[in-house]
C-alpha cells in the first residue's frame, strides 16, 4: 500500500510540476464548453423550441441537460495528460524499472489510474461548481445540495470509469506519439458517442442499441436526469401527460431499452457492472505482463 501511495504521489508531483499540463486540461474545459456556445447552443435552443418547450423555460432546459453532457467530455479528455505519462514510462523503460522491484504490473497500472480519477474529478467538479454559479447568476435557480452531491458522486464514478477506459485502450502503447493520435481520435468521438453534442435519441436506432452500453451514455444521461429535475414540474405544466416522457426520451435525457424506459437505480447498476469488467480487463492484463526477475533483468542490461 505504502508503495501504491509513494507512485501515485510521484504521478501527481510529475503532472503537477509541470504548470504546461494544467494550463492545457484548463483549455480542454474552455475548448469544450466553447465548441457548445459557438457552433451546437442555437441550434438546439431552436430545436427545443420545437419541441413545444414554454420560452421561459427553453435556455435554462438547454443549458443546463446540454453542461451535464459535456461534464462526461471533459471527464473524459483531463485523463489524458496522466495516461500520456504512463505511456511517456513505457517508453523511456522507467515502468521496467518499477517492475523490477517487487511490485505487480496491476499494482502500477492501478497508480496510473487512480491518479488520472484525481485529476479528472478536480477539473471536472470545478465545472460543476462554475455551472451552478453561472446557473445561479444568470437563471437565478441552482441545485440543490442532495442534488449537488449527487452529481458530484456521479461525476466521481464517471472518471473512475472513463480513466478505465482509456488505460484499456493504451495498455500496450509504446510511445507518446501513439497515444497522442489515440487521445486525438477518442477525444473528439467520445462527444459524439456519448450524446453529449447531440442527444441520444437523434442517431439511427442500430446505433442507439450499441452506445446503449457504451459507459458514458449512461453516464450522460444520470447527470442530466439529475440536473433537469427541478425542471420537470414547469415543463409538464399545463401540458398533455405525454409531452414530458417525450420530451425527456428525444434529448437524451431518459433511455429506453425495448420500449421501456431505464430507471436511474438501473443505470447506475448497469455503470457498476460495466466498471467492474474494464477492472477485470486491466487486471488482466497485468497477468499477461508479468514482471521478470530482479537478475533475468539485470541479466538483460548487461
Amino acid at each position: 500500500m505504502k508503495k501504491l501511495l509513494y507512485f501515485i504521489r510521484r504521478n501527481l508531483r510529475l503532472f503537477c510540476g509541470n504548470r504546461l499540463n494544467i494550463l492545457l486540461s484548463f483549455a480542454s474545459v474552455l475548448i469544450v464548453v466553447g465548441i457548445y456556445i459557438l457552433f451546437l447552443r442555437d441550434f438546439l435552443l431552436d430545436t427545443v423550441t420545437r419541441a413545444g418547450v414554454e420560452s421561459t423555460l427553453v435556455k435554462e432546459f438547454t443549458d443546463r441537460f446540454m453542461l451535464a453532457g459535456l461534464l462526461i467530455v471533459i471527464n473524459t479528455t483531463t485523463c489524458f495528460g496522466i495516461l500520456q505519462l504512463s505511456v511517456a514510462d513505457a517508453e523511456t523503460g522507467i515502468r521496467r524499472d518499477y517492475l523490477v522491484a517487487p511490485v505487480s504490473h496491476f499494482s502500477l497500472t492501478l497508480g496510473y489510474w487512480v491518479t488520472a480519477v484525481l485529476i479528472s474529478f478536480v477539473f471536472t467538479i470545478c465545472t460543476v461548481l462554475g455551472g451552478e454559479l453561472f446557473f445561479r447568476m444568470r437563471y437565478h435557480h441552482a441545485l440543490s445540495g442532495a442534488s449537488l452531491f449527487q452529481a458530484a458522486g456521479t461525476v466521481l464514478f464517471s472518471s473512475m470509469i472513463n480513466a478505465a477506459i482509456l488505460l484499456c485502450l493504451s495498455r500496450r502503447l509504446k510511445n507518446t506519439a501513439t497515444f497522442s493520435t489515440l487521445a486525438n481520435l477518442y477525444g473528439t468521438l467520445i462527444g459524439f458517442l456519448a450524446g453529449a453534442y447531440l442527444p441520444y435519441s437523434f442517431y439511427p436506432s442500430w446505433l442507439r442499441g450499441m452506445l446503449f452500453y457504451f459507459p458514458p451514455t449512461q453516464a450522460v444521461s444520470v447527470l442530466r436526469q439529475i440536473y433537469t429535475e427541478h425542471l420537470r414540474i414547469p415543463l409538464a405544466r399545463q401540458r398533455p401527460a405525454e409531452f414530458l416522457p417525450a420530451l425527456l426520451q428525444s434529448f437524451g435525457i431518459e433511455l429506453r431499452l425495448h420500449g421501456a424506459s431505464v430507471t436511474m437505480q438501473r443505470q447506475y447498476g448497469l455503470l457498476a457492472f460495466l466498471f467492474l469488467l474494464l477492472m477485470l480487463c486491466l487486471w488482466a492484463g497485468g497477468l499477461e505482463n508479468k514482471p521478470l526477475p530482479a537478475k533475468t533483468s539485470a541479466a538483460r542490461r548487461r
